[in-house]
């Protein structure tokens, strides 16, 4: 399916955009995403009738939140008022001017959601690299530094398994929801956590990380745990 090009608009009128022009920390969040690749709300999930309701969400948070875009093309950085990842679909759903339009993930670096308990930082994981691939999706920063700790949270769709004739089965198509996570360093290399020992592999010409490890009940389960991790290993 070919891609519309649409101009997203976002709520700078041109008054604020020249009081802030002379303010060089703010041009490029006061810039209009004039043109990037956006089309009409679309999702893959829909199926024909006879269905119940979808159970699970493809968005990684379901409530609308504004905050920042920072495209791959210039690193430029966009202010939007309302939006939510489509982790199943791999899109940034963009509320303007009363619709919602869809900006594909492959062309967006970053993303910032901002609320009241503070910022949540998304990196597009295709910019770095994993046992000699890239991965697909957003990683949420909960720990940087020299190291720095990701949460990947894959969306998998399975569909109704309804069968009218009989009426047996599921009526409704579901959405799971998996996380995952991966140490990034500076090299821009990811690593999959899945257990203590990939942990103890993982830092094993690090004596102090050794001994971290060892002296402490370690669960790669628990993501407060992991975070305390990489925490204090970029504290040498």
């Amino acid at each position: 399916m070919k891609y519309l090009i649409f101009t997203v608009l976002f709520l700078w009128s041109i008054h604020q955009l020249n009081a802030q022009a002379n303010d060089p920390t703010s041009q490029k969040t006061a810039n209009t995403l004039n043109r990037a690749q956006v089309r009409p709300h679309q999702r893959v999930y829909t199926s024909p009738v006879p269905k119940g309701d979808l159970k699970g969400s493809p968005y990684l948070f379901d409530e609308w939140k504004k905050g920042l875009i920072t495209m791959n093309e210039k690193d430029e950085v966009y202010t939007v008022d309302s939006m939510r990842l489509d982790g199943l679909n791999q899109e940034l759903d963009v509320y303007t001017e009363g619709q919602v339009k869809a900006i594909s993930g492959f062309l967006i670096k970053k993303i910032s959601f901002v609320d009241n308990y503070g910022q949540i930082d998304l990196i597009n994981l295709l910019n770095f690299s994993f046992e000699g691939t890239k991965l697909k999706g957003f990683g949420q920063v909960l720990a940087s530094g020299k190291l720095s700790l990701l949460k990947r949270t894959v969306f998998s769709f399975k569909e109704s398994n309804y069968n009218v004739a009989l009426n047996v089965g599921d009526r409704s198509d579901a959405i799971f929801k998996k996380d995952e996570y991966y140490l990034l360093n500076e090299k821009e290399e990811m690593t999959r956590i899945k257990s203590k020992k990939e942990l103890q592999l993982y830092f094993q010409s690090n004596e102090r990380m050794q001994k971290f490890l060892e002296e402490n009940k370690f669960n790669v389960k628990q993501e407060e745990s992991l975070i305390a991790l990489v925490n204090y290993f970029n504290q040498s």
